[in-house]
């Protein structure tokens, strides 16, 4: 086991005499946050300002079934729920949302030359809304091309995920996917937690502000993942290139089960290894070392498995 506390001389003699004080001031602002995020999410509710969207006369509102098929998904949601059902039994595309708003409240479609375009309501709508009353399940039968998921806030779930290439942009709330294939993976989370049980494919980009991001496994060429605060959590069972580089919190790796070549940087935190391997200058040779890994930090630990 190798175990390294890498600390600024200065930054102790900061804790040391500040300590008590912070800690306090910790806890009471933790307290604060936990009512906040309590309130708020039993809320589940807010006034919605709707996107102005093109050819928004197109658009068919409510629960609608598409006969054709499509090689693009493009999706925009303010709020509550998205549920993504790749079904090889459904004949048909199916966007199902139980509720008994307005039709310019209810989900919002467009077929368009291969591209389903989903929006939360109708163009340029205002309007207060519970969360229960937007949640949107869609079904389609096949993998697509590509698949473009933009959601302010709320709940993204999916049991399988399969395309060339997928975008998500979520901003709060969670994220819960079974498993995603693709050939390109780029995710972005503002706050909020990410929980994604495999992810296979040959490039992943994924940027986090704050929140948690937790992979079980992970079978990817090249992975990069940058993070502002939070948990990063990441189980490689294969892997080429990976990078992982944060601001502050801790990121917990579990290395493929042949290796890797470990260079790792932190500022002010710790790092630990519970592998064997040969250790020179910041860079642990474990296995193989075939996998290349370059992880760091500025405060904050990294613990490798």
């Amino acid at each position: 086991m190798i175990i390294h506390n890498i600390n600024k001389k200065d930054y102790n003699k900061v804790r040391k005499r500040r300590g008590i004080k912070m800690k306090k001031k910790n806890i009471l602002i933790s307290f604060i946050l936990s009512l906040f995020l309590i309130v708020l999410s039993s809320c589940k509710s807010g006034n919605v300002r709707g996107e102005v969207y093109k050819d928004s006369e197109k658009y068919l509102a409510g629960n609608q079934t598409y006969n054709e098929s499509i090689k693009k998904l493009d999706l925009s949601w303010s709020m509550g729920k998205v549920t993504l059902i790749q079904d090889v039994n459904v004949q048909a595309i199916e966007i199902i949302e139980e509720n008994e708003l307005e039709d310019k409240y209810k989900v919002h479609t467009y077929l368009n030359d291969g591209t389903l375009y989903v929006k939360f309501w109708e163009s340029g709508a205002k309007g207060f809304v519970l969360g229960t009353d937007k949640y949107v399940t869609i079904k389609y039968p096949s993998a697509v091309e590509l698949i473009d998921i933009v959601v302010t806030s709320g709940t993204l779930e999916a049991d399988y995920l399969a395309s060339k290439k997928i975008d998500v942009v979520r901003t709060s709330g969670t994220t819960k996917i079974n498993k995603i294939e693709a050939d390109e993976l780029l995710y972005t989370q503002t706050s909020g937690n990410t929980n994604i049980q495999e992810l296979s494919c040959e490039k992943a980009q994924m940027n986090s502000t704050s929140g948690r991001v937790i992979i079980n496994k992970v079978d990817c060429e090249m992975f990069n993942l940058v993070y502002t605060s939070g948990g990063i959590n990441l189980k490689f069972n294969t892997a080429v290139t990976v990078n992982v580089s944060g601001t502050s919190g801790t990121q917990t790796i579990t290395l493929p089960e042949s290796g890797a070549s470990v260079h790792y940087h932190v500022t002010s935190g710790s790092f630990r290894c519970s592998r064997d391997g040969r250790e020179e200058d910041r860079l642990i040779v474990i296995g193989d070392g075939d996998a290349q890994f370059d992880l760091s930090v500025s405060s904050g630990n990294i613990v490798i498995k």
